[in-house]
């Protein structure tokens, strides 16, 4: 089977599996945005990656900063970075340019969407209003935390899931 036969259907896969994602954080309810500064953001990572922050993401300009921190728009996106890195969770993964991202489910109704970085140290969050694009937050957000530090965890796909690990075990968590 010629190369290109078997290529176009996992990328028909891939770019589905990455549609469904996005369509479902623009579902996922989270906590309230907090311009608060994390416990790490003022490390030099995270001063380092604040002062590379965009002046604009998903449309929005940047309107305030602190430590690590900085707030688009009206409090429409809150990203800070300066968390404990995430440890693994059943909590929907999505891969956007490079990063990895969980999505938080507060259980609080519809609200403002959680993400957090997945696999670097420190993690760094974002809030995002409901009302902004999460496709375009994410792949802009990406690009702006694509610099952490990776600490070697990665969200799994789903065939890695139901995948016997070597030790005979099933994945079940990133």
């Amino acid at each position: 089977m010629p190369k290109h036969s078997r290529t176009l259907p996992i990328l028909a896969s891939v770019l589905t599996l990455a549609g469904a994602a996005l369509l479902a954080i623009q579902f996922l309810p989270a906590d309230a945005p907090s311009a608060e500064g994390a416990p790490q953001a003022k490390s030099a990572i995270c001063r380092d990656l604040a002062e590379g922050y965009p002046d604009k993401i998903g449309g929005h300009e940047k309107t305030a900063t602190s430590p690590g921190a900085a707030v688009y728009g009206d409090n429409v996106i809150t990203l800070r970075c300066g968390l404990p890195e995430m440890l693994p969770t059943t909590d929907m993964c999505v891969t956007v340019n490079g990063v990895d991202w969980v999505l938080k489910n507060s259980g609080q109704g519809e609200g403002d969407k959680t993400i957090t970085t997945f696999g670097r140290k420190p993690a760094a969050e974002a809030v995002i209003d409901p009302e902004v694009p999460s496709d375009v937050a994410l792949v802009e957000l990406a690009a702006a935390v694509k610099n952490l530090p990776r600490n070697g965890h990665k969200c799994i796909d789903q065939d890695d899931a139901a995948r016997p690990s070597p030790t005979g075990s099933t994945h079940h968590t990133p």
